[in-house]
């Protein structure tokens, strides 16, 4: 059972709360599994078309969590996968680039959105 409702028999829960692993297709990620929401699954590849960014949404947490959730979401890419950060704690400016930096994992910037905070974006290199 998760949060009071009964899952359907061999189905793993689904993470619903916030902070939790999407991909940009909508996919939800819980534990590096993968629930559909319409679109073929992620891990599946199709030639001649990267695959989209996973996002992870620490919006209104401070640090260490975006970092930490960070890496948990690299971790559970492909290599040459990448992932993006949603963060408004001005300390993942710093954070963000030093773990990939100490990580040996490829910064590939970071965009400062309207609604406040910055998109960092990091693709797995090993």
């Amino acid at each position: 059972m998760t949060g009071g409702h009964a899952q359907p028999s061999g189905s793993p829960p689904v993470n619903q709360g916030s902070g939790g692993l999407k991909s940009e297709a909508g996919t939800q990620m819980t534990g590096g599994h993968a629930e559909p929401s319409g679109s073929p699954p992620v891990n599946q590849r199709v030639p001649g078309v990267t695959p989209a960014a996973t996002v992870v949404d620490c919006l209104g947490l401070s640090c260490p969590i975006p970092v930490i959730r960070l890496a948990k979401a690299v971790a559970a890419v492909e290599v040459g996968g990448s992932v993006e950060l949603l963060a408004d704690d001005p300390g993942a400016r710093v954070d963000v680039p030093v773990w990939c930096r100490l990580k040996d994992q490829e910064f590939l910037g970071q965009q400062e959105r309207e609604e406040g905070g910055w998109v960092f974006r990091v693709r797995r290199a090993h």
